[in-house]
């Protein structure tokens, strides 16, 4: 029997205030719990690594949300900006789960702009990079079987991360990689992609390249905007805004969504309709809806790696040392997990775990929130 893993109930909130993610998390986790919606697994997300977590309000974001469904496997899993990407991955790797909320927590500011700044793609020492834009956002993930869907469910038949490898080719080797993915994915079902630009000079550098490539290969009319169109990055919540805003698309032709990552990584997800499945011929369909083959999970202890992430934040008191010492610990730039396509991390969490976690006080952290930006609301 052909099963598909299919997403919806996508919702998304943009804005650093406080108490609007908590009510936004209050209005849906009720919505859900009215609608009976059972889920295995609780899958949250954030680009900042455990970061997010030395904020007294985000570990009760989570204390929220884990109350509400105590019984469901609870899982953190980072992959910079490629939250989704590896949440999916992570939702297709465990084959007791049949449904997951996935929960995207890109918040507080300070940490978002303080990764940004670390990986110097950010405002620091001059710099005009991205300014984080602070926002929550979730969905569901469920595993159904290919009989039983409608014309109305949306599949998610592709999600992988493409990692660059090392050595001196390592650009032109992975943007290779990139041109003749996509291209094997248009041979499979022609589709609509939506541009992976942001305010980056790899961004750049990356579309200058590809744009002329694939028009050679007759899809350099396939591109739809990137939903970023200025310096404010959205992280992970970016692919689920663009499934949002490019939904009428899909009617027509599937969609892929791309993402870049911090330490040279692509994430590829492409999301299509019943009716684009039935033009493939006879046995191909239980071959190509697993969304990934080779899902790789890098386990880890959250309370371990917290207790290093708050030990790192409070042993500096100067900005650039801050900076320094958290590019240190990002996990997305540890070089031992460099060039390892669909990788990811996990650190299990529950309820007695996040009561263990203390708030740091540190300085140059608190100097992270910017004067000059009017995103820097706290309720």
């Amino acid at each position: 029997m052909s099963v598909a893993v299919t997403l919806d109930y996508i919702h998304t909130l943009i804005t650093p205030s406080h108490a609007q993610h908590q009510a936004f998390f209050n209005e849906h986790i009720e919505a859900l719990k009215l609608n009976e919606a059972p889920f295995d697994a609780i899958i949250m997300a954030s680009s900042s690594d455990l970061t997010f977590l030395a904020c007294e309000y985000s570990q009760q974001l989570l204390k929220h949300v884990l109350s509400a469904y105590p019984h469901a496997k609870s899982d953190i899993i980072t992959q910079g900006c490629l939250g989704l990407y590896a949440s999916v991955l992570h939702f297709i790797s465990d084959p007791e789960v049949e449904s997951a909320l996935v929960v995207m927590l890109e918040t507080p500011f300070e940490s978002l702009q303080g990764g940004l700044n670390a990986s110097h793609l950010g405002r620091a020492f001059g710099e005009k990079g991205m300014l984080a834009n602070p926002g929550v956002g979730l969905c569901r993930l469920q595993k159904q079987p290919l009989s039983e869907l409608s014309d109305e469910d949306l599949i998610i038949d592709v999600s992988e991360i493409i990692a660059k490898a090392h050595g001196l080719n390592a650009n032109a080797s992975f943007l290779k990689r990139i041109i003749e993915r996509v291209h094997a994915l248009h041979q499979q079902r022609p589709s609509k992609m939506v541009s992976f630009g942001i305010r980056a000079d790899l961004s750049d550098l990356f579309m200058k390249f590809l744009q002329p490539e694939l028009s050679r290969l007759g899809l350099g009319d396939r591109w739809l905007p990137s939903i970023e169109q200025d310096e404010k990055h959205v992280f992970s919540l970016k692919p689920l805004m663009e499934l949002q805003h490019y939904a009428e698309h899909l009617n027509d032709a599937p969609l892929i969504t791309f993402g870049l990552g911090a330490g040279g990584r692509l994430g590829v997800l492409r999301a299509t309709r019943l009716a684009h499945l039935s033009d493939q011929q006879p046995g191909q369909q239980a071959l190509e809806l697993t969304p990934c083959q080779n899902p790789v999970s890098i386990d880890q202890d959250l309370y371990a790696l917290y207790q290093e992430t708050i030990q790192a934040i409070e042993s500096v008191a100067e900005e650039k040392a801050y900076y320094q010492r958290g590019k240190e610990i990002m996990l997305t730039l540890n070089k031992n997990y460099l060039g390892i396509d669909n990788m990811y991390f996990r650190m299990p969490v529950n309820l007695e775990i996040l009561e263990r976690l203390r708030v740091p006080v540190n300085r140059a952290m608190e100097t992270i929130l910017p004067a000059e930006s009017e995103l820097a609301i706290v309720d």
